[in-house]
């Protein structure tokens, strides 16, 4: 049996509490729960969303929310013949950006394509909402994406942290160098062409050492100690020969890439080119 302190903190809460009557009249607006709607105008398609996200996430926003609006000239967005009109925003922009934002579902956020977050990071970078442009850098960050095509976004939207990467993946890719041109220029695809030959070229002269060193002959002559000469009486110097079975292939781009890097944390150790032997 519950003791008299824990029944009577029962019956309160179960207690149903004094209602006022409605009475539209004499109501007044909750200062938390009493949100507007704004209407955006993009590519001629009308959009009606809370205007709270808009408010409380961007500095923007909120800035022209904040501008005054009389009688004859009502704030942009109040209505549907006065929407805010998105001059250069796309449909294709704005509608995975809202469904990321004001999602139509509690917890449960819509699946988009690559393609769409980067929408998404494209507005939320121009209007400043950090907590949706972290979220799109998060989630882009595990997704497949052409190397070429992540540093056009890194570049575009300032998002350094995708050089490393990227960069280490184009060096490694077969991707056609005419994808990177497209996207990056003939100065940067000339540098990852030198880029790959750097890499490939590491590979074929450690292969070309290890297999020298696999045959027996050379094995001894590589690994003897050292001999004294029958000419001079000295004794020589051992045969040098200490290949670096792993070249990190972060060094070839610091070389190369150094303006695009510089500053840019590795944020992960250095990563060693792998000799491929077949």
């Amino acid at each position: 049996m519950p003791g008299p302190c824990k029944q009577a903190q029962t019956e309160d809460t179960l207690k149903t509490p004094s209602i006022q009557p409605l009475d539209n009249d004499t109501a007044v607006d909750d200062t938390s729960y009493y949100f507007q709607d704004v209407i955006f105008l993009v590519e001629n398609i009308r959009f009606k969303v809370p205007r709270h996200h808009f408010d409380l996430d961007s500095v923007v926003f909120r800035d022209m929310f904040r501008l005054p609006s009389t009688e004859n000239s009502p704030l942009d967005g109040s209505s549907k013949e006065n929407p805010l009109r998105l001059e250069g925003v796309a449909k294709s922009d704005f509608v995975p950006f809202l469904k990321v934002i004001c999602p139509k579902q509690f917890h449960r956020q819509e699946t988009l394509t690559v393609a769409e977050w980067v929408s998404v990071l494209k507005l939320a970078t121009m209007w400043e909402f950090e907590e949706a442009r972290e979220l799109s850098i998060r989630t882009i960050t595990q997704m497949e994406m052409e190397p070429a095509w992540k540093i056009d976004v890194a570049r575009a939207f300032n998002v350094k942290q995708w050089y490393w990467p990227a960069l280490r993946a184009l060096g490694e890719s077969t991707e056609p160098l005419s994808n990177v041109t497209e996207r990056l220029g003939i100065d940067f695809t000339l540098r990852v062409a030198q880029l790959r030959g750097m890499v490939a070229g590491h590979r074929e002269a450690w292969g070309a050492l290890k297999k020298l060193r696999t045959q027996p002959a050379n094995a001894f002559f590589l690994n003897s100690p050292p001999q004294a000469s029958p000419f001079s009486g000295s004794v020589a110097a051992p045969v040098a020969v200490q290949p670096a079975e792993k070249v990190p292939i972060d060094k070839f781009i610091e070389q190369l890439f150094h303006e695009e890097v510089k500053g840019v944390p590795l944020a992960v150790e250095l990563v060693a080119l792998e000799p491929k032997m077949t």
